[in-house]
């Protein structure tokens, strides 16, 4: 029996995820280098980034909590959920 990930299209999808992110973190180090290089300071832009990262993240889990919330509601009792 196969395995999902036997399958050729999930391994491109998954071979196409892992090359983005590595790219999209070059991208961000080589523009903080290049920033450094002319003379900017970063450690500000860099404690913003960190600061607004944790703001996102927190409201994430609110908006995800709440869509697991009616995901369940909806397959819990699905009779109720729409009236």
């Amino acid at each position: 029996m196969k395995s999902i990930l036997d399958c050729l299209s999930v391994r491109r999808i998954l071979g196409f995820t892992g090359r983005a992110s590595t790219y999209s973190r070059t991208k961000k180090n080589e523009l903080i280098m290049a920033l450094q290089v002319m003379g900017i300071n970063v450690q500000p832009l860099l404690a913003v980034g960190g600061v607004s990262g944790i703001a996102i993240g927190f409201g994430a889990q609110s908006v995800s909590a709440n869509a697991i919330t009616g995901i369940n509601l909806v397959s819990l009792a699905p009779s109720l959920a729409f009236l």
